[in-house]
């Protein structure tokens, strides 16, 4: 079962790691990975799987000027000792404006006694 200062701790990394992509800040991305770990999205029904560190490398936000933006909300986090789960849903934006919404689970794991982010399934829905 979760404690609350796991769960803080779990979501202060996952917030940390959705507010790089609008600071476009390459460092934290990395201080909030597993660089190996597996990232998995689901695009119109096609999956799309990378580690992680792929995934933040092939971001769209390193291409443009535009502010690119994810939140989530009403997120669910469980722990079992150094192991960890996220499940939440998302909204992304494009300069304010809706450009998908739907889920992300992120997989967690305590590495010298710091939560790291180890998986992220994302899926997302056009508006």
């Amino acid at each position: 079962m979760s404690t609350s200062n796991d769960e803080i701790e779990i979501l202060n990394v996952i917030n940390r790691f959705l507010n790089c992509v609008r600071t476009k800040d390459k460092a934290t991305f990395y201080a909030c990975v597993l660089e190996s770990g597996v990232t998995m999205r689901f695009r119109d029904g096609e999956p799309w799987k990378q580690t992680i560190g792929e995934a933040i490398e092939t971001l769209p936000i390193w291409e443009t000027e535009d502010i690119i933006s994810e939140h989530m909300y009403d997120a669910t986090v469980r722990t079992d000792g150094e192991f960890g789960m996220c499940f939440a849903p998302c909204v992304a934006y494009r300069n304010g404006e809706l450009i998908h919404s739907g889920s992300n689970i992120f997989t967690m794991f305590k590495k010298d006694g710091k939560w790291i982010i180890a998986g992220i399934n994302d899926i997302g829905r056009k508006p």
